[in-house]
């Protein structure tokens, strides 16, 4: 139900930056999601939990810090929406 979820809203908060529907809005809690992905796959790196992310592809490669310097490439994004977007 969580996973549900969970994707549902990262639908939702990608229609709304592309459509600039709530734009500041949606683009904090994109990057209180990518925190929060962040954290996740950083622990589950330390504690050696041999893990696929299945984003993006559907290899079942484990977690690196790719994966890592991707969110924080998203946080960046929606960073620059923060600034320099409209609220409509």
């Amino acid at each position: 139900m969580f996973s549900l979820t969970l994707a549902s809203l990262e639908l939702v908060l990608g229609f709304l930056l592309l459509t600039g529907v709530y734009l500041r809005l949606s683009a904090w809690l994109t990057i209180v999601l990518n925190v929060l992905f962040i954290i996740a796959m950083g622990q589950a790196m330390l504690r050696g939990i041999d893990t696929g992310c299945g984003c993006f592809a559907t290899s079942e490669n484990p977690l690196t810090g790719i994966d890592i310097l991707r969110d924080i490439v998203f946080i960046a994004m929606a960073g620059l929406v923060i600034r320099m977007g409209k609220e409509k």
